[in-house]
């Protein structure tokens, strides 16, 4: 039988074409897209809407996955990010366009549980940190522009001798619902974040440009640290134990104590603290956490290698705007380690993070 070489060039095609379909079911098995009843054989890349249809049922690392792999996925799974944040603020705001335009004209994000609904992608609550220098703008236009009622202003706690890390501001909308503006006493935007560092499952953020989340390997599994009941007083084990409840009761979450091993795989971070040795057990222990960025005495801060941060864009001009106008995450940075609930600050910065909360970085 005679052959052109013309014939020759269209096998070889249709074979390259088929080991590239194969190629990129097993790519796309292995984010967990075969738990879903889609024939990869048949689904036609041109057509975005099938694509939108498989990410718009995948968790967030699955989503950061298609995001990060070309330009053409980014377009398919920006929006369905936007939709997520869009489905959290809608319940509280009607211009959500304009509430996040004055949010990073105010370097402001938002954190708290309404960022833990976004890294979960499901819809609560909003709470809004901004820095110290931007806090009375940003609440006169909550008030004038979004015709919201301030309501209290919480500036101390029960505890007075320790230094508070930002000043709380409720704000009534008319469904009934309120939105936290919590503005922080320094310079660093993520301070206000890193506030509740007694859970883990807390300290996340988002605004129109990024997002980021303090413990990817913990809060994308549902998992959440928690200081030992026996080294808070009577009111922080009642405000505890009332975060614990939200957690578990509207998310599904564990609370695991010190004790946190059992419920992370081993090679839950990308990378290793410099100078960190292989985690050990000795005498039944459980092995050091450190060299996957869950040891509860380590410090952290957005950006170190525990952590996720990303953007919406990734495009290389809007990342340079973001990081020229000193937005989350880049600008002054609160460094953290959660060695309690709310400590005081008495031993001076030494940089062995003597402190909960220590001095900034810049990045």
């Amino acid at each position: 039988m005679h052959f052109s070489f013309c014939s020759l060039l269209i096998f070889f095609g249709a074979f390259l074409a088929v080991a590239v379909t194969t190629c990129t079911c097993r790519a796309l098995g292995s984010l967990d897209f075969t738990e879903l009843d889609i024939d990869f054989t048949e689904l036609d890349v041109g057509h975005c809407d099938r694509s939108e249809a498989l990410c718009s049922q995948q968790d967030l690392p699955s989503l950061l996955a298609w995001h990060r792999a070309c330009r053409r996925n980014e377009e398919i799974v920006k929006p369905l990010l936007i939709q997520t944040y869009n489905g959290i603020l809608g319940h509280f705001v009607d211009d959500v366009e304009g509430f996040l335009e004055m949010l990073t004209y105010y370097h402001a994000v938002i954190t708290r549980e309404a960022a833990l609904a976004f890294f979960l992608r499901v819809e609560r609550a909003v709470s809004v940190a901004v820095i110290k220098k931007e806090g009375w703008g940003i609440e006169r236009e909550l008030e004038d522009k979004f015709n919201l009622t301030h309501l209290r202003e919480d500036n101390t706690r029960s505890n007075s001798a320790i230094p508070m890390d930002e000043h709380e501001h409720c704000f009534f909308l008319p469904s009934g619902t309120t939105i936290i503006l919590f503005v922080s006493v320094t310079n660093s935007l993520l301070q206000p974040v890193a506030a509740r560092r007694a859970l883990m499952a807390c300290m996340n953020y988002f605004n129109a440009g990024s997002f980021g989340c303090d413990y990817p390997a913990l809060t994308l599994r549902r998992v959440t640290f928690k200081p030992d009941i026996e080294s808070l007083t009577a009111c922080q084990e009642i405000d505890l134990k009332a975060h614990l409840n939200v957690l578990e009761g509207k998310y599904g979450f564990a609370a695991a104590s010190s004790d946190i091993s059992t419920l992370v795989p081993v090679g839950a971070a990308t990378t290793t603290p410099q100078g960190t040795p292989l985690p050990g057990v000795l005498a039944g222990l459980t092995p050091c956490l450190r060299t996957q960025y869950l040891c509860p005495r380590q410090e952290h801060f957005f950006g170190d290698g525990g952590s996720l941060v990303d953007f919406f864009d990734m495009s290389g001009d809007t990342v340079e705007c973001v990081q020229r106008d000193r937005c989350a995450p880049f600008g002054p940075a609160a460094v953290w380690r959660l060695t309690g609930y709310y400590e005081a600050y008495s031993q001076p910065w030494n940089g062995y993070m003597d402190s909960p909360v220590c001095n900034e970085v810049h990045q």
